[in-house]
């Protein structure tokens, strides 16, 4: 480090308006994209005033931090001023190039409205000086500093900055917005469908049944959208950049695994009738990519309604072709998969790595983690929204998801080895305080109905990964909540466990412990030697019976005199001999029921163990259908 010298801090956002406020998949992919290249926006102008990176850690620069690159940016810049210049003048450049690059969205969106439905079009849609008022009140921009004049300062230095942006971010400063709350003759405007924060930009002729919007299916009708809502929107089904978003809907995602099964060689005929289908929904109207959202029935059946044509021919020959196809397969499967992770104890690895090239290393080995995610993701069958640093956000088929989640968590576990590795070979004693603190990956996997509201599903994610996976299992873990539409909900997992190789399989293994065990489960149901009612009858059981679940310790329970606590031991053993009684009585292979009766020992309770098995059962019915078996 040389004097005058200073660590600089920057994070963008809120994340929460530019990601999470959706209605499609679409929406929430494209605001990723945007905050992406708002992030590289503010650090190419950093770049440019000779500021190195810690984090993040591009490898080509300046080109990884251009618009368009496939550079994944996390939206928090940790960067060393060069002595010579002024951390104010330097924030304040980040931050011109922030609000530059929002500008720059928005007035790209207004001239490719205006080329693709005419001026007067424009302005009979969108109301243009609301919408340039709210866009230029978009985002937050964040910046600390402090001085880092030697190698020694640079620890307390990133950890002073790191408490002043958490300090800044807990102030809320209000102010009276740009914009008005009334149209010109004094009547209210209705607020933003997705949250209600800030009002619509649309007009009551853009959200008619007669607007261009509306008849494209760029919104739905009486769908209101703020500035940044509608900019995603419209980006997202005008795409700009390239991408490879499998999925526009959760019922897209619920479809993959059944599409995946009729493609498959020797379904020629199964394929000749999900095209006719295809063609005849098509015929209605349908944009091509709303058409396979409509191969589930009662979609079709409500979409028919609110466009009035439940009685018109084309109507009749579109059910009659999916009714065939439905009988020569079977009705789609309607579960989705949403993928939500985490690292555990990052704050602390970094704190406890005192050196610059510690970071850098550190930085390095985390973005090529988060690259390799969406390679993983893609293998499986689903669509990375975004992977910055520790942080993913995925949708992915039912029948990989499980295998998808196991895969990411590994790639994680490879890069933290390679990062203490590599900080091993210039200082053994920092190595030694890394793994010490190393840190894990706790994975959420949300299985939702694809009728289900997405921010509802989002939220489900992300209280399985935060919550029951870092609180309720410990962190190191996965955690996987089966929602269950119109009713509750179950959650089964643990921690992630060691990976076991197979002695007579070089390369080849399992995990053990929870995730190891929901595995194998899945794999019996798979090659169906295990009955799929067995899970149902198991938890009547423990209902029937009252068993109470959770954690409890038989040994302390046996010592005690209570009596309450003896009856809980009675009824916990009733309920097991009860549960072995019933595995014995089923007709599998003797070396099927040994396996179940070890797994429902390794579990903490009956309603525990069919809670795990009514998982597994659904995964495996799942990857029964991708491998094209409908009965």
């Amino acid at each position: 480090m040389i004097p005058g010298q200073h660590v600089l801090l920057i994070a963008v956002g809120p994340v929460q308006p530019f990601i999470a406020s959706a209605r499609k998949i679409r929406d929430l992919w494209q605001g990723s994209l945007m905050l992406q290249e708002i992030s590289k926006a503010v650090a190419l102008a950093l770049h440019t005033e000779g500021c190195e990176f810690v984090f993040p850690s591009p490898e080509r620069l300046p080109d990884d931090l251009r618009y368009d690159s496939d550079f994944g940016m996390a939206n928090k810049i940790l960067a060393v001023t060069p002595p010579s210049k002024s951390p104010l003048k330097l924030a304040e450049t980040a931050r011109g190039a922030f609000k530059e690059c929002l500008r720059r969205e928005f007035d790209q969106l207004k001239s490719e409205m205006e080329e693709s439905l005419g001026r007067e079009g424009l302005l009979s849609c969108v109301d243009v000086e609301r919408l340039e008022k709210q866009s230029s009140d978009y985002g937050e921009f964040y910046a600390v500093w402090e001085a880092c004049p030697s190698n020694d300062a640079y620890a307390s230095a990133v950890e002073e900055a790191e408490k002043r942006l958490a300090a800044r971010k807990m102030l809320r400063a209000f102010c009276q917005p740009a914009w008005g709350q009334y149209d010109p003759t004094g009547r209210g405007v209705p607020k933003c469908s997705l949250d209600g924060a800030r009002e619509t930009v649309l007009t009551d002729f853009g959200v008619s049944k007669n607007s261009p919007l509306v008849k494209r299916n760029t919104i739905k009708r009486n769908e209101h959208l703020d500035a940044l809502s509608f900019l995603k929107r419209w980006q997202g089904l005008h795409p700009n950049k390239a991408g490879t978003l499998r999925f526009n809907t959760l019922s897209d995602v619920a479809l993959a695994p059944y599409l995946k099964g009729i493609a498959l060689p020797g379904n020629e005929h199964l394929q000749r009738l999900l095209d006719a289908a295809r063609a005849a929904i098509e015929a209605l109207g349908v944009r091509e990519d709303e058409r396979d959202t409509l191969l589930f029935k009662s979609r079709l059946n409500v979409w028919l309604k609110e466009q009035d044509k439940a009685k018109d021919s084309g109507a009749q020959k579109a059910i009659g072709a999916l009714n065939e196809l439905c009988r020569e397969t079977c009705e789609p499967p309607s579960y989705a998969c949403i993928l939500h992770g985490d690292g555990d104890h990052m704050g602390k690895a970094l704190a406890n790595l005192t050196k610059r090239e510690h970071h850098e290393e550190f930085s390095k080995q985390l973005g090529v983690f988060a690259s390799s995610v969406g390679e993983t993701v893609e293998k499986n069958g689903g669509s990375l929204i975004y992977s910055g640093g520790d942080d993913m956000l995925a949708f992915l088929p039912l029948h990989s998801a499980l295998g998808c989640a196991i895969a990411i968590r590994a790639g994680f576990v490879a890069s933290m080895e390679e990062a203490a590795k590599k900080i091993g070979e210039t200082d053994e004693a920092a190595e030694n305080v890394f793994r010490t603190y190393m840190p894990s990956l706790s994975i959420g996997l949300a299985i939702v109905h694809h009728q289900d509201s997405l921010y509802g599903s989002l939220e489900t994610a992300r209280w399985a990964e935060s919550v029951e996976a870092k609180e309720g299992f410990g962190r190191d873990a996965l955690a996987i909540i089966q929602s269950i539409r119109g009713g509750g909900g179950l959650t089964v997992g643990g921690k992630w466990g060691e990976w076991i190789e197979d002695s007579a399989n070089p390369g080849i293994g399992r995990l053990n412990g929870p995730v190891g065990q929901l595995c194998e489960l899945v794999e019996l149901f798979e090659r169906e030697e295990v009955p799929g009612r067995l899970a149902y009858q198991l938890r009547a059981i423990g209902k029937t019976l009252g068993e109470d679940a959770g954690e409890f310790d038989f040994g302390r329970a046996m010592m005690t005199t209570d009596e309450e606590m003896q009856k809980r031991v009675f009824l916990r053993c009733a309920v097991a001999a009860e549960a072995g009684r019933l595995i014995g009585a089923k007709e599998s292979k003797p070396k099927v029921k040994e396996k179940l009766m070890d797994l429902l020992k390794d579990c903490r309770d009956v309603r525990g163990f069919s809670d795990t098995l009514v998982v597994a059962l659904q995964i495996a019915r799942a990857s029964r259908l991708s491998h094209g078996r409908f009965r």
